[in-house]
């Protein structure tokens, strides 16, 4: 029990950071699934390769504890992009996105957690 206790926390940051480290290895790749989106909004290929990079960014800022709030928070404004995204266009599949949200909600808040000075 001790073990699930310490590295289940632990699971707030890595499993965000392993999807967030292959959507932008695939957006980087051009996958056309995963570029077409942005075509759609209207947005050049460009942009695309720019979330991409950021993705990848953010999952590494993820995994690094000193980093971990900011990747936070620029994923979860990428995630609130692509939530607008499915609900606006009608896109289905609108739950991976909410979920992402929810577990860097909570990366970022233990985050915060462990920076709290004890009193």
């Amino acid at each position: 029990m001790d073990v699930i206790k310490k590295y289940a926390p632990a699971l707030l940051y890595i499993l965000p950071a392993l999807a967030f480290l292959g959507a932008g290895a695939a957006k980087l790749s051009e996958v056309p699934e995963v570029i077409k989106p942005f075509a759609i909004l209207g947005f050049p290929p460009a942009f695309g390769l720019f979330i991409g990079i950021c993705e990848i960014a953010g999952g590494i800022g993820l995994l690094i504890a000193r980093t971990r709030i900011p990747a936070g928070i620029g994923l979860s404004l990428i995630m609130l992009g692509a939530v607008y995204y499915h609900l606006a266009y009608q896109i289905p599949s609108v739950f991976p996105a909410m979920i992402l949200l929810i577990f860097l909600a909570g990366s970022i808040w233990r985050a915060r957690k462990s920076k709290a000075v004890p009193t």
